[in-house]
Order: structure tokens, then C-alpha cells, then sequence
């Protein structure tokens, strides 16, 4: 079990070098990520467009009707790492209400591109506390 701990960790950390990271920054980024067992984020984007009435009905249903998918958008032309966030309620169609952010996604896409599986979850709407507040929307990620 450790060996497959320490190999994640230098798997993780050469990709991260690859982008551009310190030896030693990349090190540290990746043992969080293999040792925390989720990383809470919040969702980035999430003022645009009509996402912000589809995060306040969000609010109304439980973190168990509520499916969270990570979409790679590889040819996004702002950021080559972007990752959608998708939701969906219920079964039904999946909708885009933003993005991971930047540094998480980082660290996220070239695992995705590798292969590997991350898992994602509801966690639940922030926010919204006044009329002059947004919603804000947050999410459990899993590599």
C-alpha cells in the first residue's frame, strides 16, 4: 500500500513538473492530493451566462438527486487544463455551471488525460446571503 501511495505521489509530481512546476512545489501538490481523500472546491464561472438560476434551484434538492460529472475541455482556447463542471438532477440532461478552478485543474487534467478516473460529488450552494451576493456552488472531488 505504501509503494502504491509514494508511486501516485512521483506519478503526479512529474506531471506537474512537466507544467511547469518546481521539483519541490510538485512534490508537495502531489502528496496532498494522494493523501487527502477529497479535496473541496468551489466551482469557478459560476456568474455566467444562466448559471446562476440553475445553482439557486439547485438548492432546493438533496446532495443524493444532484449527479456532479468533470468534462476535460481540452481545446478550450483560455485554458488548456479546463475542466466543466457538468450537473445533473435526477437523470436528467447535464448542464455546465462552471469550471474547476484554475490551480485544481491544473494538477486534475493531466490525470484526466492519462486516464485516470475522477469522481465527483454535490456538496452543496453557497452564497446568496443578500440580493447583492451570488450563488456559489461546491463540490467534493476524488482522484
Amino acid at each position: 500500500m505504501k509503494h502504491s501511495a509514494n508511486s501516485k505521489t512521483c506519478t503526479i509530481a512529474n506531471q506537474l513538473v512537466a507544467q511547469g512546476y518546481t521539483r519541490s512545489a510538485a512534490m508537495l501538490k502531489a502528496w496532498i492530493l494522494v493523501k487527502a481523500p477529497l479535496v473541496e472546491s468551489k466551482v469557478a464561472g459560476v456568474t455566467f451566462e444562466n448559471r446562476q438560476r440553475i445553482i439557486e434551484r439547485l438548492a432546493c434538492y438533496l446532495t443524493e438527486e444532484v449527479s456532479i460529472s468533470l468534462s476535460r475541455e481540452g481545446d478550450n482556447p483560455h485554458d488548456r487544463n479546463a475542466i466543466a463542471v457538468m450537473v445533473s438532477v435526477n437523470g436528467s440532461r447535464e448542464v455546465c455551471v462552471g469550471s474547476v478552478p484554475r490551480g485544481v485543474a491544473q494538477i486534475l487534467a493531466p490525470l484526466m488525460d492519462a486516464g485516470k478516473t475522477i469522481q465527483s460529488a454535490f456538496k452543496g450552494v453557497s452564497g446568496h446571503y443578500a440580493d447583492y451576493m451570488s450563488y456559489g456552488l461546491v463540490v467534493d472531488v476524488q482522484i
